[in-house]
């Protein structure tokens, strides 16, 4: 830059003094001849014009150079327009995100079960629910209601029960052993009997018909001998438990 204003300087001062020397020259050429005089004169004025044009563009010049100079990057860049990026849209980079997401989405939603309403009536050992299972289904169940035993239990006359049964047991006598007198239990099949209470959750480990029932005694107390599904022990039982059941299967 600063070469740039000792070049136009120069330049400046060179057509000064040639200017002033073709003047003069002239004027000593023409000395004595008044008619060639004002030619002179046009002449010297049209030279001095020259170098104050030449001295004003080169200050201009001057001038613009150091406005470009000051100015900051982040200026120039902002004066240049703004070309707006192009999209470009390749299904085939596209596409595959997309089942992705929706594929993942799809894995995260919750299952959504079956609902079943079941009676299980007090006078019988089992009740089929309606409901057959498979292995690994979840298994929520939710009893409500109230029973009593027959008369003859004369260690809870007159008093009711809970799914969650009495707080006592009979022993090996019921049918789920060890576990309390008149609850609500149930099994799967064939397979062995298993506590349910008021609120129970399991998953189910064997395929079959899922069945509900009431803790009674399976052997008589007094002899030990096993009792049928008719016999007294059941058949003046009094209520019922009702039984909300929600399988949720993969």
């Amino acid at each position: 830059m600063f070469k740039r204003r000792i070049s136009i300087i120069e330049t400046v001062i060179v057509l000064l003094l040639v200017t002033l020397s073709t003047a003069l020259y002239g004027k000593d050429e023409v000395k004595g001849f008044s008619s060639e005089s004002k030619q002179i004169e046009e002449k010297i004025d049209r030279g001095i014009g020259l170098a104050l044009e030449a001295i004003s563009i080169a200050g201009n010049h001057s001038a613009v150079k150091d406005i470009e100079t000051n100015c900051s990057i982040e200026d120039r860049i902002a004066e240049r327009p703004y070309k707006e990026s192009s999209v470009i849209h390749n299904p085939l980079i596209t596409e595959p995100i997309k089942i992705q997401k929706k594929k993942h989405s799809k894995e995260n939603q919750p299952l959504t079960p079956k609902h079943y309403t079941i009676k299980i009536p007090a006078n019988k050992p089992w009740t089929r629910t309606g409901v057959s299972l498979k292995v690994n289904d979840i298994v929520r169940i939710y009893c409500t209601g109230k029973v009593m035993p027959g008369s003859f239990e004369m260690v809870c006359k007159n008093t009711s029960c809970l799914a969650d049964g009495y707080r006592f047991t009979r022993g090996n006598f019921t049918v789920l052993p060890d576990e309390r007198y008149m609850a609500a239990i149930g099994r799967t099949g064939n397979n062995d009997a298993f506590y349910i209470g008021r609120e129970r959750e399991f998953v189910s480990y064997v395929d079959g018909p899922f069945y509900l029932g009431i803790n009674d005694l399976k052997k008589s107390v007094y002899t030990g001998e096993p009792i049928n599904k008719r016999s007294i022990y059941w058949k003046d039982n009094i209520g019922f438990f009702e039984a909300d059941i929600y399988v949720y299967r993969k």
